[in-house]
């Protein structure tokens, strides 16, 4: 399983990283053949990648910022959590 990461933060992005090695996942470079997109909605290209893969992609944003979580929700991306809820939930999501 390919997974492309749309993450800046270095902190997320290693926390990321050992969840998907935890689980045997691989992360690509290739994100046309990713199975998921993951996707920080802090990223300065987190919403043109949504316009592009709405349904391969997992976003995540602090709670506060509900102005993107329902924007991303409305570009079609059913998976769409607060920072907190997505890393208590991302292994059993890609699993």
């Amino acid at each position: 399983m390919g997974i492309f990461i749309v993450v800046d933060d270095l902190l997320f992005k290693t926390k990321i990283e050992g969840i998907i090695k935890s689980i045997n996942g691989s992360i690509t470079k290739n994100i046309y053949g990713a199975d998921y997109i993951i996707v920080d909605l802090n990223h300065k290209e987190a919403f043109d990648t949504l316009k592009k893969f709405p349904e391969k992609s997992l976003c995540f944003c602090s709670h506060l910022d509900k102005e993107k979580l329902d924007k991303a929700k409305s570009l079609g991306c059913k998976n769409v959590y607060p920072r907190s809820l997505f890393f208590d939930k991302l292994r059993s999501i890609i699993k």
